[in-house]
């Protein structure tokens, strides 16, 4: 059999250059360079993106604004306030900002034996969210308390779902009593909570003192309550650094991630509204 001619040979050189001239090669040469192109062009738009990103965060830094992080190894505690809370209205975001503060004063009393102010660090626009700067042990003393505050109000919101679900089939007073019954459920628990919470304290006070703080931690937690009814949540904001001591740097951690943990109860807009509503209502009877 005659050998195969060395131009029509798969391996051959000739072959080799002949394939270098087929119309699929010059197609293959036309995209690349179009993709060569065309990453010149996104070269470039990136370029460009950062000139602007450095021009303009240049002028930020002129005209004095600054990104609201937290210092290192600080800690500040956010209010995510939902508009329906407070009616879309100042003077009741000023009430509610008010009732932030007093409830940060008696966990900070629990947790630190003193009561300490709260310092407003940054409001948030939208969906109002007011940074606040505290001590770690109040922090972690309100995260325990929003933990705890959190189960009751899911339970008392499905209570009162179901009331509300039957309220057709039923007669006016067993509904108003239904819900009496749920409220006093709600009162109960807050109660037993707040003993609960003191009892793991480790500040040795006198008795009357004592009871002082579970009147103050009462209504402390009656008010994040109504307020998670509302639809209020807590956010996070702090700096991890590796310098920080490692006493400290596991706290924070464990703040971070117990905050995370939190799983607030998902409210209807609706239902939101009218639950604030009584609420706002029974805590204006109670001032």
């Amino acid at each position: 059999r005659p050998a195969t001619p060395l131009a029509t040979a798969p391996w051959g050189r000739r072959a080799s250059r002949a394939a270098t001239l087929t119309p699929d090669s010059y197609t293959t040469s036309r995209d690349t360079i179009q993709l060569a192109n065309r990453l010149d062009e996104i070269r470039e738009e990136r370029q460009q993106r950062l000139r602007w990103i450095t021009v303009t965060n240049q002028q930020l830094v002129s005209a004095g604004v600054r990104l609201d992080v937290a210092e290192p190894g600080a800690i500040d505690l956010g209010f995510l306030m939902p508009r329906a809370l407070f009616h879309n209205a100042l003077k009741d975001f000023g009430e509610e900002l008010r009732r932030i503060d007093a409830i940060v004063e008696a966990f900070s009393r629990l947790a630190t034996g003193e009561t300490q102010r709260a310092q407003l660090l940054t409001v948030n626009t939208s969906t109002p969210l007011a940074f606040i700067k505290v001590d770690p042990d109040t922090v972690r003393a309100i995260i325990h308390a929003f933990r705890v505050t959190i189960d009751i109000v899911k339970t008392i919101l499905t209570l009162k779902q179901g009331i509300e679900a039957i309220r057709a089939l039923l007669a006016p007073k067993i509904v108003s009593t239904a819900i009496e019954e749920a409220e006093m459920r709600q009162s109960e628990a807050i109660r037993e909570a707040v003993k609960a919470h003191l009892a793991e304290s480790h500040e040795v006070r006198s008795e009357s003192d004592s009871h002082e703080l579970e009147i103050v931690l009462t209504h402390a937690y009656g008010e994040l309550a109504r307020q998670i009814s509302g639809g209020l949540e807590i956010k996070i904001r702090t700096s991890l650094d590796a310098q920080i001591d490692p006493t400290k740097l596991g706290l924070l951690s464990d703040i971070v991630a117990a905050v995370n943990e939190l799983k607030f109860p998902e409210l209807p807009p609706a239902a939101t509204q009218k639950l604030v509503d009584e609420r706002v209502g029974e805590a204006k009877d109670i001032e």
